[in-house]
């Protein structure tokens, strides 16, 4: 089935001001479901490209290591690079999104390579990175010490001047339309400079505000082993107790997180601090995005024994309620359709990655694509939003039933038409996988010419049954 795609042009206002409205109230869906961008992540081994698992495990999000530890003082060779295309296109054809992580080892003590390799390898990368943005979701800093944490380079690659230069090489690698989380708190206020993102520069693509946060020992320990509170000392070349409490720290987080992805994982288990009581305020407050499901086993299943895990599986990332609906339940084609929407995003975080929002009318032949001018990402965490929109039919629209819905697919081109890759409302009874389509209404008429609507007629939508009132010829299809 085809879009056909209608722009907003000038709206019919005084038409549209005429009909009478039919509302619905939506019911919330208490399951947890995978949704693009966010949630319970899993490991993965980009050399094997396991990623049939992925979908398996309830996750659209996997973060392989990719061991470059071959490469330590050399090119990477194109056989490498091949492999690595063959892993992207895998990850397309399954339907999921990577969170890249490249690492010279898997352990502290390792070498690791120095600066200007690294930033060798990343011009390298960096026509893989373009051909593929639409499959990687963000990348982590990486390359950098052990399991590419930023600690313990061999190389004295995790000074603060090499850290740097590693990043500016990222971001010319990387795709701006895609963010690089950063290990430490400390490393991302240096590289930032002047503050968490404001307002003004979000999503503008500029290194600061492309910078997120990976934690990989949440809750672990009272500093989680040296995430936070840390600065790093050139003169012994340690890191040390710095100016910034555990406490500021966090808060730097929070508010960087209000435009930029939060996310990690657990390595250890730490009561009181790992319990569901912890973990559910720090996630609300740092505004997660994704978190490793297999790892820190013993972690992770403590939140389940106590019974926070599913809680979590639901709000990690956005989260959108739709609470109600009102729209035009009949129009004549050549004049305007009305609609109102409001939703809650109930997550802990908003969404990071610009995503294109439409409405859809689709009747049994054709889907007729309305490009909306809001963004999603400003959909905040625990705020309730509400759009309204005129929408301008054109004359050539089949008169019959349609049904009416929101569609919010990715952006990238390629593959915007797997459903996969659609944002599915957190409703019960709005999802419609095959089209990737949160349904609104299953009945809304089109008329031709000045056909009147003659009858009362009733529809299902949801649980409940709305009656479309009569219209006569001065409202609705005239």
């Amino acid at each position: 089935m085809r879009n056909v795609l209608l722009p907003l042009m000038a709206l019919f206002a005084a038409a549209a001001s005429a009909q009478t409205l039919t509302r619905v109230v939506f019911q919330a869906d208490p399951t947890a479901f995978p949704n693009p961008d966010r949630g319970l992540n899993t490991s993965s081994n980009f050399n094997y490209r396991d990623f049939s698992a992925v979908r398996a495990k309830g996750s659209s999000l996997t973060r392989p290591y990719i061991r470059l530890d071959e490469y330590r003082d050399r090119p990477l060779p194109q056989d490498f690079l091949d492999q690595l295309t063959a892993g992207f296109q895998e990850a397309r054809r399954v339907g999921i999104k990577l969170i890249p992580r490249f690492s010279y080892n898997y352990a502290i003590g390792d070498p690791d390579a120095t600066s200007a390799q690294i930033q060798s390898h990343l011009q390298q990368l960096a026509p893989i990175f373009a051909a593929n943005q639409d499959v990687i979701s963000l990348v982590e800093a990486g390359f950098i010490g052990a399991w590419g944490e930023w600690h313990h380079s061999t190389s004295a690659s995790d000074s603060p001047a090499a850290e740097a230069e590693v990043v500016q090489a990222l971001m010319a690698a990387v795709p701006s339309s895609r963010m690089i989380a950063i290990r430490y708190p400390a490393d991302l206020r240096r590289l930032q400079g002047s503050g968490p993102i404001r307002k003004s520069e979000a999503f503008t693509g500029t290194l600061r505000a492309r910078l997120g946060s990976h934690q990989d020992c949440f809750l672990a320990s009272a500093d989680d082993w040296g995430t936070w509170g840390l600065v790093y000392d050139a003169a012994t070349q340690r890191w040390k107790k710095g100016l910034n409490s555990v406490t500021q720290d966090k808060a730097y987080i929070a508010r960087n997180a209000a435009f930029a992805p939060v996310g990690g994982e657990t390595c250890n288990v730490n009561p009181p601090r790992s319990s569901c009581r912890v973990a559910l305020s720090e996630l609300a407050y740092l505004h997660w995005t994704y978190l490793n499901q297999e790892f820190e086993p013993q972690v992770i299943q403590a939140f389940k024994d106590e019974g926070c895990f599913d809680e979590i599986n639901r709000r990690l990332g956005y989260r959108f309620d739709l609470t109600e609906a009102s729209f035009s339940p009949a129009v004549t084609a050549g004049e305007s359709l009305k609609l109102n929407f409001r939703l809650v995003n109930r997550g802990f975080a908003s969404m990071f990655n610009a995503r294109p929002l439409f409405v859809v009318l689709r009747n049994a032949g054709q889907r007729f694509v309305f490009p909306l001018k809001e963004d999603p990402r400003s959909w905040s965490p625990g705020a309730s939003k509400k759009v309204s929109v005129t929408l301008p039919l054109s004359p050539s629209v089949p008169s019959g039933a349609y049904t009416l819905s929101l569609w919010l697919p990715d952006q990238a081109i390629s593959i915007r038409d797997n459903p996969l890759y659609a944002v599915r409302f957190a409703n019960d009874g709005v999802w419609d996988a095959e089209a990737g389509d949160n349904v609104l209404s299953m009945n809304v008429r089109i008329c031709e010419g000045t056909a009147p609507v003659t009858s009362s007629s009733r529809f299902r939508v949801l649980r409940a049954v709305f009656r479309i009132p009569q219209h006569d010829t001065a409202r609705g299809c005239r």
